[in-house]
């Protein structure tokens, strides 16, 4: 209760500060290596919460901006290091630096605070070249925020002198052209398709199949009662299930990211299928070659992911209320590994390099 009192009279910035304590020091001396001088991208909005499907999002970017040859080299500057060092950022920004803004799923009305922070970043460095990573992009127009949120975003897109604003599936392709039709909006996979992790399943001897279980609990969470028949196929399969999560309630970071991931793509790997509602629930079990059944959210960014990429996959079956017991039957007695699609990311690629 006195944590949630604290927590309304504080500002974001002095939340930012709290949260950033132990980091304090690092990113001091990270605005040090910021330059005019060079060529740089600032890679600003990345986590410091337990979200590990935005933490994946993060190493895909870096992994790619790498790979395809950005000459600049590379900051990251969480969320609330930007909240707090917005002001000498401002100042040490040139025309050779690149604004990276991370991809993920907040942008619209309901996650406020993520798009808050969109709406500043692009306030903060509107005379630079913006490039924000595949996106979702959703307004729930029965929330009161809905006419506000697209109106403050509308200003902050039209004073940006170079944006470009990639998203991840056709449904926020849809939503951008129908709000922002004056802005460059680019289709693209969710960035973390860009990766292949390196780490393979375990060799076991039991001949006992698991479905790992990775259901949201936040407010994208859908109840479907669809659940309850797939636990009911599951057991009658005899495929024993067990809990796996792409959120966890440690601190990550740079330091431990990596170590946190790999052990998370281990436990999805101790597993024959995923049953989940998570976007990235999906694609991790995708990107590791796992049979998936998968169930949408309430931004519905899952069903449109699946429809814009991954409809023809054999091992990705999307419940929905037309799927019978004899499809998810067929699914389970068929499914087998799978290796991870080769999707396009050359419209971002060209974007990037276009100044190199």
């Amino acid at each position: 209760m006195l944590r949630k009192i604290a927590s309304c009279l504080l500002t974001d910035k002095q939340k930012a500060r709290i949260r950033l304590a132990t980091l304090m020091g690092y990113y001091k001396e990270a605005l040090k290596r910021i330059s005019t001088e060079k060529e740089m991208g600032l890679l600003i909005g990345t986590p410091i919460h337990g979200n590990l499907g935005d933490h994946m999002i993060t190493v895909a970017e870096e992994s790619f901006l790498e790979r395809i040859g950005f000459k600049g080299e590379i900051i990251e500057i969480p969320t609330e290091a930007f909240l707090i060092f917005k002001d000498e950022l401002k100042n040490k920004v040139g025309e050779n630096t690149t604004i990276f803004i991370n991809g993920g799923g907040w942008m619209g009305n309901v996650w406020p605070y993520e798009q808050r922070v969109i709406n500043e970043i692009i306030d903060s460095f509107k005379e630079s070249r913006i490039i924000i990573f595949p996106q979702t992009v959703y307004f729930d127009d029965g929330m009161s925020n809905y006419n506000d949120t697209i109106e403050q975003m509308r200003e902050r897109f039209s004073k940006a002198r170079n944006l470009t604003i990639f998203v991840r599936e056709r449904r926020s392709l849809s939503v951008m052209r129908d709000n922002f039709p004056d802005v460059k909006a680019i289709l693209v996979p969710d960035i973390v398709f860009s990766y292949e992790p390196h780490i393979i399943r375990a060799n076991t001897a039991s001949d006992t199949k698991s479905a790992g279980i990775c259901f949201r609990e936040d407010r994208e969470r859908v109840d479907n009662p669809l659940k309850d028949l797939i636990y009911e196929i599951l057991r009658k399969h005899c495929i024993e299930m067990g809990k796996v999560s792409t959120v966890t309630n440690v601190r990550v970071d740079f330091r431990n990211r990596e170590e946190i991931l790999t052990n998370t793509f281990k436990s999805f790997l101790s597993h024959d299928v995923i049953v989940t509602d998570r976007l990235h629930g999906m694609i991790f079990a995708e990107r590791l070659g796992i049979p998936c059944l998968v169930f949408d959210n309430a931004t519905r960014k899952i069903s449109s992911t699946y429809d814009s990429w991954l409809r023809n996959h054999p091992g990705i079956l999307l419940i929905t209320d037309e799927t019978d017991e004899v499809v998810i039957n067929s699914f389970l007695e068929d499914s087998k590994k799978y290796f991870p699609s080769k999707l396009d990311f050359e419209a971002l690629k060209e974007a990037i390099c276009g100044r190199n």
